[in-house]
């Protein structure tokens, strides 16, 4: 009777233990400031460099909105460069919305509250997220006057 390899015993334990999003990850804490009602969510996507500014972020987190400052915690994001963007979803339709003009009618902001003369590029939303948890404030703004 032949008997298995360690090896292939091996690649059979670990095939069945359960997967894990990444190999190594850390808690991204943003902190949301200038929330202007408890209405609604706070809702973010943290994004590479290849998706930012669009719908397919890598990772999203949502929190019951706060006036003043909520909390968002996004779990088992990878270290690296990421941006941030963010919404205040006050009526919870899980769209951003905007007006007949396409300005905007909902809280906005992005990681390092960069000048924003249309959407700002990633590199100036970057931010470097290590382990095993980064914290960052993330302004929003009420208006594209603010």
């Amino acid at each position: 009777m032949k008997h298995a390899s360690p090896g292939l015993l091996l690649a059979a334990f670990l095939w069945a233990l359960p997967p894990t999003p990444f190999a190594s990850a850390a808690d991204l804490i943003i902190d949301v400031t200038n929330v202007r009602s408890s209405r609604g969510h706070v809702a973010l996507a943290v994004c590479d460099p290849e998706r930012f500014g669009g719908p397919d972020c890598t990772l999203v987190g949502a929190s019951e909105a706060r006036e003043g400052t909520t909390r968002v915690i996004v779990r088992n994001v990878p270290p690296g460069r990421w941006a941030v963007e963010a919404f205040h979803d006050e009526n919870d339709n899980q769209q951003f919305d905007t007006n007949f003009l396409g300005l905007p009618t909902e809280g906005f902001g992005f990681s390092n509250d960069p000048r924003l003369r249309g959407k700002p590029l990633f590199e100036e939303s970057a931010i470097d997220v290590r382990e095993p948890r980064t914290e960052i404030t993330l302004r929003l703004r009420n208006s594209l006057f603010e």
